[in-house]
C-alpha cells in the first residue's frame, strides 16, 4: 500500500493483532483508506475477526495505545505511524483473515 512501510496480523489463542506501519501520519499525507474500503475489508473478515472489546462501536475502540517504547541508546528508530488494532479471531481462521488483507494489499489505494 502506498504510504504504508509494513502490515501484519498475528494472533494468539483466540486474540486478533493486526499492525499497520507506516512512514507517515495518513491523515497528513492524505492517504487514508476512507470508510467505504475499511467497511469492504471489515465484511469480509467479519465471519472470522470480532471486535474486542465488546463494547466496540467504532474502529478507534479496537485501536491500542502505547504505552511504553524503549530504544537502545544512539539508534533512532525510523519515523513510522503504528496503528495496532485488536479483536477476537476465530480458531484456524488465520489463512483466510491472510488471504483477504493480501487481496485488498494487492490493490490501488482508494481515492
Amino acid at each position: 500500500m502506498p504510504g504504508d512501510a509494513a502490515t501484519s496480523s498475528s494472533a494468539t489463542h483466540d486474540l486478533y493483532i493486526h499492525v499497520i506501519e507506516r512512514e507517515q501520519d495518513p491523515k497528513a499525507s492524505g492517504q487514508t483508506r476512507g470508510l467505504p474500503a475499511f467497511q469492504k475489508i471489515a465484511e469480509a473478515i467479519a465471519p472470522y475477526v470480532t471486535p474486542y472489546p465488546r463494547y466496540w462501536k467504532n474502529p478507534s475502540d479496537s485501536v491500542a495505545r502505547e504505552f511504553y517504547r524503549w530504544v537502545p541508546d544512539g539508534k533512532e528508530p525510523a519515523v513510522t505511524t503504528l496503528t495496532v488494532i485488536i479483536g477476537r479471531i476465530k480458531p484456524g481462521a488465520e489463512p483466510n483473515v491472510a488471504r483477504i488483507f493480501a487481496e485488498s494489499d494487492a490493490g490501488p489505494l482508494p481515492a
